[in-house]
């Protein structure tokens, strides 16, 4: 049984936050197999993420601030004996509230967490304790940062999916403010990635970062584009106002440049993944990565697996 703590809410809401979290894990895992341990409502939100972390024997440092925004969940994998078990933490003061507007916002991000826990649950089944080891080779990188990107696509589309079926119901409509911030975002990152690379290139051949730095910045820049495309293409069927963004971002010399001929494919690859969400098909996800290597190609760096480690060459780009 799940354990809820809220001490992130209201106190005069938190019987109705427990009964409606209870109504989510119920829904969600209605087949009886739940390995959610903990979920706790915080609003010393990064302070306690990173606490569970330590407590899990993950010492690295968590920022809730990336490339594409700022997190406000964060669900974390562990082993409970020889199990998979799971605590997600979410952010109280986005949510502690717990009023009617915040309604959709905190149910949607709940509801993403949880199937993230039913993706990691499939692979874990399939590869065992390898779950839990960091990637050191080329393709296991790009395996990551592929396998990120397809858990964001499913996750928001399942949660639009299950919205406008909620919807139709009631005769009422889904509100994807939230993901027109998600173009907006994607917006501002493309409109200057060449000249964003080919600055960090030359900072490079001036001897101001080294191959580790530049290989960070200028990767971590295009895999938060790719979870924005992931987030906004999941869901652009369900919005004409999204639809329209994504004209507008299509239209971007930084679109057309770094994801013209790449993206389209792996939206073609999500959405056939989507297709048997159920199973785990990593040759799907290889796929994925092989289209990112080729970007990351298109950005001046050329990755390669040597004895211990990584080597980076950087060539420059038009």
């Amino acid at each position: 049984m799940t354990e809820i703590i809220l001490d992130g809410v209201v106190e005069n809401k938190r019987t109705a936050a427990y009964s409606e979290i209870k109504q989510i894990l119920d829904m969600i895992f209605s087949d009886g197999i739940n390995p959610v341990d903990l979920i706790r409502i915080s609003r010393e939100f990064q302070g306690t993420v990173q606490n569970f972390l330590k407590s899990y024997g993950q010492e690295r440092l968590w920022d809730p601030h990336h490339e594409y925004g700022i997190a406000c969940a964060k669900t974390i994998p562990y082993l409970k004996g020889e199990k998979l078990a799971f605590t997600i933490i979410l952010d109280g003061n986005f949510i502690g509230a717990w009023t009617e507007e915040q309604y959709f916002f905190r149910t949607a991000t709940l509801i993403h967490e949880l199937i993230h826990v039913k993706d990691d649950q499939r692979r874990w089944a399939e590869i065992g304790t390898k779950f839990f080891e960091e990637p050191t080779r080329k393709q296991e990188c790009l395996f990551h940062n592929a396998w990120i990107i397809w858990e964001e696509y499913k996750a928001n589309r399942v949660v639009a999916e299950l919205f406008e079926k909620i919807a139709e119901e009631i005769k009422g409509k889904v509100n994807y403010s939230f993901a027109l911030g998600h173009a907006d975002t994607l917006h501002d990152l493309l409109k200057d990635i060449r000249e964003y690379v080919k600055r960090n290139i030359q900072d490079f051949r001036f001897y101001k970062l080294t191959p580790t730095e530049i290989c960070y910045r200028i990767t971590s820049r295009i895999c938060g584009i790719l979870v924005l495309c992931a987030y906004a293409y999941a869901i652009v069927d369900f919005s004409n106002e999204l639809k329209e963004k994504i004209v507008e971002v299509e239209k971007l010399d930084g679109y057309q440049f770094l994801l013209s001929e790449n993206w389209p494919k792996i939206h073609s690859i999500l959405k056939e993944l989507y297709g048997s969400a159920k199973e785990y098909h990593p040759e799907l996800i290889n796929k994925i990565a092989d289209e990112i290597d080729e970007i990351y190609q298109k950005c001046g760096l050329q990755i390669s697996d040597v004895e211990k480690g990584l080597w980076v060459n950087v060539h420059d780009i038009n």
